[in-house]
């Protein structure tokens, strides 16, 4: 399977930095030049696997299968679904290791802001995208609100203008719907989303406890509760848990979880489906700025349609909080995740001081969506559903960037990023191939350290 993952990311290079050429550059490398990477991404990770390791029908060779399918909760969705050029991204992430940012992630924000302050930018904070503006035909703005903490707007919109365009990092979805709706036709997105859907979403607990990592049994690698039946074809290890597929969608959210996560033993009842991680044990820095502290991120998959009846769209976040029952579904939530944690890191109970739960709705009061991977990671978003998700748009001066033009997580998006920088800054076809000159070398070249 390594030479498999390996090979389809190198494939992918030619496929997603063709997205920065002429449409008709980009069709025609598509057509003689990316076979392989197609050929990969409209297999799904589970055929990929089962035609690799074949002709085992021992249960070990049934649970190799299922092992080797385990990293899908980073992408989200059940490798019978899931493209297996994404699932090859996430093995390849991972072969060298992973790492943390000393500090915790907040210190990549307070990094990359310095550097859009130099160049003349500025950063602002509690307050709303409306609209991106159109004059002409050409974007040429960003009109935005001030929040309160609440999520209301806070006084009268103000327009941004731009002399050289805007560049959308928020998604697909909210990009489009950001685009005045008589401008959307040309933006061309509709016709994608119809197609590709978003993806998963999910259910936190964020946890402090009293106590050092040393102390309370704690390990600096994440760990993934994946819950499995051997039900299934052939009796096959199958992924079981809230929201893996579309077939819980229309259940009563209080209901979804019953029967699992009851138990804080271990050997009890079985655990519902979670990542578990320790951010104060991979920062090095975390036990000088808060000494005898513990810190843990919970999560496990969740339908957005299970929370959407405690938006309001008077109160916004306000109004949710105060929903009686909606405060009763996350206190059943904080318990059986908690159960979770104890469960696997019996030395826990009885530590913890603080518990926040966080939900679907979360994820769309900050994000202005309830997705937490972008566009869902099937065969159609990586074989050719998102051809047109271009870093440049067909409308003038409107760039988009991030994960979607990419791929999931952190690095999907910085690469998302690259590509857009590289559209912006009119690479082409000849700087790339010719050349051999690419943004990353040239910037190096620059500082002297290429």
């Amino acid at each position: 399977q390594l030479y498999h993952c390996k090979r389809a990311n190198k494939k992918a290079d030619m496929y997603f930095y063709g997205k920065m050429f002429p449409k008709y550059i980009q069709s025609l490398l598509n057509k003689y030049l990316n076979a392989e990477y197609f050929k990969y991404a409209n297999s799904t990770t589970w055929d990929v696997v089962t035609k690799l390791i074949k002709n085992i029908d021992s249960t070990s060779g049934k649970r190799l299968r299922a092992i080797l399918c385990g990293q899908f909760g980073d992408y989200g969705l059940k490798p019978q679904d899931s493209s297996f050029l994404i699932q090859a991204g996430i093995v390849a992430h991972y072969m060298g290791g992973a790492y943390y940012p000393v500090g915790g992630s907040q210190r990549i924000s307070k990094a990359i802001v310095p550097t859009i302050e130099k160049a003349g930018g500025r950063v602002l904070v509690s307050c709303r995208a409306k609209s991106v503006i159109i004059e002409g035909g050409r974007a040429t703005g960003v009109e935005v609100v001030q929040v309160d903490k609440s999520g209301q707007d806070k006084g009268l919109p103000v327009k941004i203008k731009a002399k050289l365009g805007v560049v959308s990092g928020a998604g697909a979805m909210v990009t489009n719907k950001l685009v005045p709706e008589d401008h959307r036709a040309k933006l061309g997105y509709e016709p994608m989303l119809s197609d590709v859907k978003p993806s998963i979403s999910h259910a936190y607990a964020f946890i402090g406890m009293k106590g050092t990592g040393e102390e309370l049994g704690l390990r600096c690698a994440n760990l993934w509760v994946l819950p499995v039946d051997s039900q299934g074809a052939e009796g096959e290890y199958n992924y079981q848990g809230a929201a893996l597929d579309a077939s819980d969608k229309g259940k009563d959210g209080s209901k979804v979880w019953e029967g699992v996560g009851e138990s804080d033993k271990e050997g009890g009842e079985e655990d519902m489906l979670l990542f578990v991680g320790f951010p104060s044990v991979k920062d090095p820095n975390y036990a000088i700025a808060h000494p005898g502290k513990s810190a843990c991120e919970m999560i496990t998959t969740a339908h957005p349609e299970w929370f959407s009846q405690f938006e309001t769209a008077a109160k916004a976040q306000s109004g949710k909080r105060d929903n009686e029952q909606y405060t009763k579904l996350k206190k059943d939530l904080e318990r059986k995740m908690l159960n979770g944690l104890y469960r696997n890191y019996p030395k826990t109970r009885g530590t913890v001081e603080y518990v926040n739960i966080a939900t679907p709705l979360t994820n769309k009061y900050y994000l202005g969506r309830a997705d937490s991977y972008g566009l869902e990671h099937t065969m159609a978003h990586y074989g050719g559903g998102l051809n047109n998700m271009r870093p440049k748009t067909d409308i003038p001066g409107l760039f988009c960037t991030g994960q979607d033009i990419g791929t999931v997580g952190i690095v999907g998006a910085l690469n998302g990023g690259i590509l857009t920088a590289h559209a912006i800054l009119g690479y082409n076809l000849w700087d790339l191939v010719v050349e051999e000159r690419n943004l990353i070398e040239d910037v190096l070249r620059m500082q002297g350290k290429a």
